[in-house]
C-alpha cells in the first residue's frame, strides 16, 4: 500500500510540476523563471492601463507595445521549439 501512495504522489508531482515544462524543452526552474518574467510584464502593462484609463494622457501605447513584444518573443520562442524538433533524428522526435 505504501508504495502504491508513493507511486501515486510521483505521478501527481510529475503531471503538476513536470510535464508541461518538459513538453516546452525546459526545466521547471527555467519554466518558473520564464513565466514569472512574461508575468511581471503582464502585470507591468496592465498596472499602465489602468492608469491610462483614469488619466488618458499616461502610457497611452505601454500596453499594446508590451503585448506586441511578448507576442514577438512567443513567435521566436515557438521558431526555435520548431527548429530544434526538426533538427532531431526522426526517431528522437
Amino acid at each position: 500500500m505504501f508504495s502504491n501512495r508513493q507511486a501515486m504522489v510521483k505521478a501527481a508531482f510529475q503531471h503538476w510540476f513536470l510535464a508541461h515544462p518538459a513538453a516546452v524543452g525546459q526545466t521547471y526552474g527555467a519554466h518558473l523563471r520564464a513565466a514569472l518574467a512574461i508575468s511581471a510584464r503582464l502585470l507591468m502593462a496592465g498596472v499602465a492601463c489602468a492608469v491610462h484609463a483614469v488619466i488618458p494622457s499616461l502610457f497611452t501605447t505601454t500596453a499594446s507595445r508590451a503585448v506586441a513584444q511578448l507576442q514577438l518573443d512567443f513567435t521566436r520562442r515557438q521558431t526555435h521549439r520548431v527548429a530544434r524538433i526538426i533538427s532531431l533524428p526522426i526517431s528522437q522526435r
